[in-house]
């Protein structure tokens, strides 16, 4: 990656990106869920509030592919250093880091009760902000809010207000057009079902899933979700 100038690095936090959407495609080998190792000279290259943003920067990319990959222990540790680059900004790539650390939060609460309460509230704290950028702009963010309030709704036991908070995020992701992140409401919803023992319901919100990520180019990530199907849900897996 070529910078400006010998000490300018402008462009540094976007080369964390570029190894994300790699690692997506299938176009990186080793471990996809954490960049730092691949990324060790670009660090060895930088220092002070360069080095700072651009640590930062591969954290942010590498708790979207923790999570992605279902290690959200990790993800869940990466996120406190994301969310110290996305809540200084206001854009699209902040709607995405509040999207996914609210998500992991939310994924970590259902897992273990151990500071349910503290990730709910940091969870909640994150949709005032998600639900006020989507009355500015909706397209871009109505989506992202409604699969937050979807999980929510899910970790709080509220089955009915979570089936119908992902049937609007699916919609509001397709009107955007938005395929990554319709694929993964859909890929979330089907899960969901599962959880709750409604197989047959699970099974339509996963082949679309599964149809958007082979789509969208995601390879790594569709392999990836196969297998867990598979893996966790083997009679479901035979009907997909």
């Amino acid at each position: 990656m070529k910078y400006f100038g010998s000490n300018n690095y402008a462009l540094a936090p976007l080369k964390p990106f570029l190894h994300m959407c790699k690692s997506f495609l299938g176009q990186k080998t080793g471990n996809p869920k954490n960049l730092s190792d691949c990324m060790k000279i670009d660090l060895e290259a930088m220092n002070g509030k360069t080095f700072i943003l651009f640590q930062r920067s591969i954290n942010f990319s590498s708790m979207i592919l923790a999570y992605h990959f279902s290690d959200f222990k990790l993800a869940e540790v990466l996120s406190r250093s994301a969310a110290l680059l996305y809540t200084t900004i206001s854009n699209l790539g902040a709607a995405c880091g509040r999207m996914y650390h609210s998500l992991v939060l939310l994924e970590r609460a259902s897992s273990t009760k151990s500071c349910q309460r503290h990730r709910i509230r940091v969870v909640r704290r994150n949709l005032k902000v998600m639900r006020q950028w989507s009355k500015n702009c909706p397209k871009n963010f109505l989506g992202k809010q409604f699969l937050v309030e979807a999980e929510l709704a899910a970790v709080l036991n509220r089955h009915p207000e979570a089936k119908s908070k992902y049937y609007v995020a699916i919609i509001q992701s397709r009107d955007s057009g938005l395929l990554w992140q319709e694929a993964l409401a859909n890929e979330r919803a089907g899960k969901f079902h599962l959880k709750i023992g409604q197989h047959a319901e699970a099974i339509p919100f996963l082949e679309e899933a599964r149809r958007l990520y082979k789509e969208w180019g995601g390879i790594a990530k569709l392999e990836h979700f196969e297998r867990e199907i598979e893996e966790e849900f083997g009679e479901v897996s035979a009907s997909l």
